[in-house]
């Protein structure tokens, strides 16, 4: 439950949450946090209020990580399957949350299959201006940011266009090679 201005509680199930913990000076510390709860409406924010363009983390692991990342935004706009499973590490620690679903997908047939339902749905899936930050400690790296949406569904035609999707994603270094290992996004304000 969260609290209100006045100190109230305020009962809200189904919230959907990630969260990023890095070790520091023998403490761990929460660096990232994303929650969502599907299907629940906010008021719109004020343009002061809005995040600004993130900046990325200048190293060779962060330029590897957004590599990865490009090659996820290519197979998603290409809804291609296959390319998406060579994004994805093939460990059985890999999660997702989708904006469409309101449950948490674990491991890697069922979050393949949520992209496969995704991709099924859709004839067109386009990410306009992706804009993430990504960050790297060791052998994890994250990214965090928003993009404008836009799809053509298949049963209907009818176009759905987002202006808001709010992303975290989280990769971890496996033999040398970054992969993704969640994938959390939400319908923004």
């Amino acid at each position: 439950s969260v609290q209100t201005q006045t100190g109230q509680p305020v009962l809200m199930p189904n919230v959907l949450s990630t969260k990023i913990f890095q070790r520091h000076e023998g403490k761990w510390l929460l660096v990232h946090y994303h929650a969502s709860q599907p299907h629940l409406l906010l008021p719109e924010a004020s343009g002061d209020a809005r995040a600004s363009n993130p900046v990325a983390s200048a190293s060779d692991a962060a330029d590897s990580v957004k590599a990865v990342d490009d090659d996820f935004y290519k197979a998603f706009g290409e809804l291609d399957l296959d390319a998406m499973v060579k994004v994805w590490a093939s460990s059985g620690n890999v999660t997702a949350i989708q904006p469409d679903f309101d449950i948490p997908f674990a491991g890697p047939k069922e979050v393949m299959e949520s992209w496969q339902a995704i991709f099924r749905h859709n004839t067109t899936l386009l990410v306009i201006s992706p804009s993430d930050a990504i960050q790297v400690a060791g052998n994890v790296g994250w990214s965090v940011g928003s993009y404008e949406f836009l799809a053509i569904r298949r049963d209907t035609g009818d176009t759905v266009h987002l202006p808001q999707v709010l992303v975290s994603k989280i990769f971890e270094k496996q033999g040398g090679n970054w992969h993704l290992v969640h994938y959390h996004a939400h319908i923004g304000p």
